[in-house]
């Protein structure tokens, strides 16, 4: 008995096999990454800027529901950062699908790629249900700027 390749049928076999691994091995990859935080896509995000720390703002999403939006703790990594304050209209651009918190959304600095100040006050304002929350017994103490 001969081994080896032997007709068309079986060099397609073959080829198909190896499409297959490959195609198998690059789609792990993505998925791996995407899994991690290791986005290769950069998104962003609309947002108003709610409270201001040294190297986080606490920002809420400017899209989505009016009581209750999406809430993001964005590290920037600049501490004493002055450039931004409460009401600002901000477009975040970075690299990390989102990755719940407790009561918000992180987008960690590494991730966090440009903020942009669209607006020094936005139209929109910042709803009773966000305030409070900020101004709770976990965050008691933290000033906002404005």
């Amino acid at each position: 008995m001969q081994k080896g390749i032997n007709s068309k049928k079986d060099l397609i076999v073959v080829i198909v096999l190896i499409f297959i691994l490959i195609l198998t091995v690059i789609l792990s990859i993505h998925v791996i990454y995407e899994v991690k935080g290791f986005s290769m896509h950069t998104y962003s995000l609309n947002a108003i800027v709610v409270e201001v720390n040294e190297d986080t703002i606490y920002v809420m999403e400017k899209e989505g529901e009016v009581d209750y939006p999406n809430l993001y703790k964005v590290y920037f990594g600049e501490k004493g950062n002055t450039e931004f304050k409460q009401g600002q209209e901000v477009r975040i651009y970075h690299k990390q699908k989102y990755m719940s918190g407790l009561s918000y959304y992180t987008i960690y600095k590494d991730k966090v790629k440009k903020i942009e100040i669209i607006k020094e006050k936005s139209e929109i304002e910042i709803p009773n249900s966000v305030l409070s929350y900020y101004y709770s017994s976990t965050h008691k103490g933290i000033k906002i700027r404005t």
